[in-house]
């Protein structure tokens, strides 16, 4: 039903709403009901009087005419909605654009109104938050240099131009309010990947089955801690800080392979539905995977672990490799949890 009345609409477009169009629609049907109905008053009403007959064909007609009045109201209700709902597609298009534009504006603070502008986009159309997740990761995987430092090498994500005349050297007050930019963009895709306490009844802000593209990312005291995300990549992606995965769900294949924690990784609780790679992974601090659940393979293949490494009651479906991994203080802890767990 629903094809059938988007051709009618897409075959009226087409036509432009020509008269021999609404013929074809609405006088056609009109005349085969009128005819109908004055021939069946005709034929199951018996009476001889000419007059009753006239009278029959009248309300033959009639019935014709309401018929045509509802076909042609239907028809102007469509129509009208199509024409709303193509507004409200414009109106949407033209938010996303212009909340992208701001992203490459020179100011934090416009950057900032894009990455709230396009949470306001998802968060009113499900359909799009997909879109929406995959502009702020490629956010994040723009490049982020060093104060004092010259920006250089490819990026996948999202690129700004330098400004006309400003220095090359990155200012120390423009790599701190970039900080905070993505730690908005980093505050926005935790917050609506956290389903909350009820599965049967997860949050309103909640967004579901989103994956995540944060390869070669530089994310700064990144927080996922009890996020639900599908499939995760965070390919060779630099923690700055902590980062906390505690209680997190990834329902899909999660990659950390050439990732780099510069301080505590806590994976407490968290949960992996198919494989976790995290080959080639270096923890330069405690690497915290208490009580974690792996369905499938988990591989920690030549990754470092340069302070403890706890998994304290892990779950292991699946294999847990462990090949030229290398300990800096001894094998990976089975009891016990570090004093600053959180």
């Amino acid at each position: 039903m629903k094809q059938a009345r988007a051709g009618l609409v897409r075959r009226w477009r087409r036509r432009g709403g020509a008269w021999w169009w609404g013929i074809v629609v609405i006088v056609v049907p009109v005349a085969v009901i009128a005819a109908a109905a004055v021939s069946v008053l005709l034929t199951f009403v018996d009476t001889g009087d000419p007059k009753n007959q006239i009278e029959l064909i009248k309300t033959g007609l009639t019935v014709g005419a309401g018929t045509g009045g509802v076909v042609a109201l239907v028809l102007t209700g469509r129509r009208q909605w199509a024409t709303e709902h193509d507004a409200g597609e414009r109106r949407l298009t033209e938010l996303y654009v212009k909340a992208v534009e701001q992203l490459g504006s020179e100011k934090a603070a416009v950057r900032q109104g894009g990455l709230y502008a396009l949470e306001r986009v998802a968060q009113g159309n499900p359909d799009q938050r997909q879109t929406v997740v995959n502009v702020l990761c490629a956010y994040l995987r723009a490049p982020f240099p060093v104060p004092g430092t010259l920006p250089s090498g490819r990026s996948r994500g999202i690129r700004r131009p330098a400004p006309e005349g400003a220095p090359r050297v990155v200012s120390d007050e423009w790599s701190a309010q970039e900080r905070e930019v993505r730690r908005t963009a980093q505050r926005i895709l935790g917050f609506h990947l956290r389903p909350g306490t009820s599965d049967r009844h997860p949050a309103d802000t909640f967004w579901a089955d989103i994956d995540l593209d944060l390869t070669g990312a530089v994310l700064i005291d990144f927080d996922f801690g009890q996020c639900r995300a599908n499939r995760t990549r965070f390919d060779e992606a630099k923690f700055a800080g902590d980062a906390t995965f505690r209680q997190a769900e990834f329902t899909g294949n999660t990659r950390f392979p050439g990732a780099r924690f510069a301080g505590k990784a806590w994976f407490g609780g968290a949960r992996f539905g198919e494989e976790a790679i995290f080959e080639g992974a270096t923890f330069s601090d405690d690497a915290v995977f208490g009580d974690i659940t792996a369905a499938a393979l988990m591989t920690f293949e030549g990754a470092t672990f340069a302070g403890e490494a706890w998994f304290r009651s892990a779950k292991f479906a699946g294999k847990a490799w462990f090949r030229e991994a290398k300990f800096a203080k001894g094998v990976p802890a089975e009891a016990g949890t570090p004093s600053d767990a959180p």
